[in-house]
């Protein structure tokens, strides 16, 4: 039996709401993190479902993620490999990553909903990508004295 707020949405003959009531449903009645055959049945990747599963426990949105996501990774490059932060090589990796998180996103869209959402991986590959830069750029110009022992 339909809910109260379906029947009342049908009778006023707002087909859209209710195709959207319908799919926020579907979406809500999805486990986070689907494994093996559930992944087939949900149209998502172990990637995104691990995706999903991780947003639940981090209280960030998916942008600050990506940002978080950048600044790891050059810090990780940096820091790893001991080089100086003013390198324009340190944003191979970040670039790196970003590209293949955007590429399996992409991939994901083309089999989940049919087409790729290229605005949508360019806003998160800029997301992912702009701290790190800012902060090269910084170090570069002279304007971080991060570790100089002229202090």
């Amino acid at each position: 039996m339909p809910s109260p707020v379906c029947c009342v949405v049908k009778q006023q003959n707002v087909v859209g709401f209710v195709l959207n009531v319908t799919w926020i449903r579907r979406i809500r009645s999805r486990p986070a993190y689907a494994t093996g055959k559930e992944q087939g049945m949900y149209g998502m990747s172990t990637y995104q479902s691990f995706k999903l599963f991780l947003l639940e426990f981090i209280p960030l949105t998916r942008d600050a993620v990506h940002i978080y996501i950048g600044l790891v990774v050059l810090l990780v490059w940096v820091i790893g490999f001991r080089r100086p932060l003013g390198a324009w090589k340190n944003l191979i990796p970040v670039l790196a990553i970003a590209l293949l998180m955007e590429a399996i996103d992409l991939y994901d869209d083309m089999q989940w909903i049919g087409h790729m959402r290229w605005s949508s991986s360019l806003h998160d590959i800029i997301n992912t990508s702009l701290w790190p830069a800012v902060l090269v750029a910084c170090a570069r110009l002279g304007w971080l004295n991060i570790g100089s022992k002229d202090e």
